[in-house]
């Protein structure tokens, strides 16, 4: 796993590449696209993603990039970044309210033109961000596409931060114009690496979900250790596992 400020570094790499080439990304959504079974997106060696419309966005998605034309490649900005990766620790303590995003940039600088804004959860890695931005799952008009792609975008921040029920969140924001105030407050990623789901391996196929509940008592000396796990699974049902353990 990278760290959450290599993924925003990465992110960063993956919009510019798909900003000076379009078709440069296809493979990506091409591999994005075998990971669907259903509803459900598998991603290798983590938990699936639990989607609104399946494989049929990602096919929209591959269509509508093959027809789009190179545009200017953005510029980082600071102050955005700091902005966004301030919105992100927001967003990681308290799920997903958090404070107006706008009043944050107005607060680093002023923008003019469009300020557009684009949140991913649960994303490990930059392709997965920039995937799932540009199939836009359960957004009909595809806003966070356009925005990707759009030539009037020019200055860019990203943040990332863990988030108590995703993993990870991480926060896009694209600006036509803007100008930094001089004394903005600076706002880092971390330098921590993204955690691994040590439950990934013995996840069943169909689960979208896990709760875990751990108890352990004493028996002759030993301490005995029983792992309960409840799958949630695509039609609302369970399915429990247990394992015992002895020290």
């Amino acid at each position: 796993m990278p760290s959450y400020s290599e993924l925003v570094q990465n992110v960063l790499q993956e919009v510019n590449d798909l900003r000076r080439n379009p078709q440069f990304f296809l493979p990506r959504l091409r591999s994005f696209l075998s990971q669907y079974r259903g509803l459900l997106r598998h991603r290798p060696g983590d938990a699936p993603v639990l989607t609104q419309e399946g494989s049929a966005a990602v096919l929209q998605a591959i269509e509508a990039l093959q027809t789009e034309r190179e545009v200017r490649t953005c510029v980082w900005n600071e102050a955005l970044g700091s902005a966004a990766q301030a919105y992100c620790n927001e967003l990681s303590k308290q799920g997903l309210a958090a404070r107006a995003l706008q009043s944050r940039v107005e607060s680093c600088g002023r923008w003019t033109g469009a300020l557009v804004e684009m949140i991913d959860y649960g994303a490990l890695s930059a392709v997965e961000v920039v995937c799932s931005l540009l199939v836009d799952d359960g957004v009909p008009n595809r806003e966070h596409r356009k925005s990707l792609l759009a030539p009037n975008l020019r200055f860019i921040g990203i943040g990332c931060s863990p988030h108590r029920d995703h993993r990870t969140v991480t926060t896009v924001l694209m600006v036509s114009k803007y100008t930094t105030s001089g004394d903005f407050s600076r706002c880092f990623p971390s330098t921590a690496m993204i955690p691994t789901n040590w439950q990934a391996q013995d996840w069943p196929e169909a689960a979208v979900k896990l709760s875990c509940e751990v108890a352990t008592e004493t028996q002759v000396g030993r301490v005995q250790k029983r792992v309960i796990r409840t799958w949630a699974m695509p039609d609302g049902s369970t399915e429990v596992t247990e394992t015992n353990s002895f020290k």
